[in-house]
């Protein structure tokens, strides 16, 4: 189902846990960085339990590409993973239910003078960035900063969580 940007999503049953999804989204995304944080470890542990098949994905991987390490070390590099999904997700959040004001404060752009100049001068600017931040939250700083700015993603199968990150 695709959606236009000023349409809501649905509202039957079957959209109901995406609606739960937005909900705990917004909630994690009022809480204060150094709160949401503190809630990572805990978090983290309740996504490794229920994303089972994703912790058998990082298992395997990770029995693959580290043969040396033994099941303690291993185990310690899952808790990792998903201590860093538990972060990912809290960041979504905040940059998903954040006022303009809270995301100006969680970072700051360097250098954007070259992009003024280079629209003065009437060229295009691409910006681009590897996936190894927190790309939620950058492409906020971005938009609070460049009016012009339009990011390219690959849509969510979800019509509701869609509809909500627009």
């Amino acid at each position: 189902m695709k959606l236009r940007q000023t349409e809501r999503p649905p509202f039957s049953p079957r959209y109901w846990p995406g609606w739960l999804g937005i909900g705990c989204l917004w909630l994690l995304g009022k809480l204060p960085q150094r709160a949401g944080l503190a809630l990572s470890a805990p978090l983290a542990g309740l996504l490794a339990v229920a994303m089972k098949s994703r912790r058998k994905i990082a298992e395997r991987n990770i029995e693959r590409c580290f043969p040396e390490l033994d099941a303690d070390e291993r185990e310690d590099l899952i808790r990792r993973n998903f201590r860093a999904l538990a972060r990912m997700l809290l960041e979504i959040a905040w940059s998903w239910s954040a006022s303009s004001r809270r995301i100006r404060r969680m970072g700051r752009v360097d250098g954007w003078e070259r992009v003024e100049r280079a629209q003065e001068a009437g060229d295009g600017v691409l910006l681009i960035t590897a996936h190894l931040t927190c790309l939620e939250i950058g492409g906020r700083l971005i938009g609070e900063t460049w009016s012009g700015a339009s990011g390219i993603y690959r849509p969510l199968r979800s019509p509701v969580l869609e509809w909500y990150q627009n």
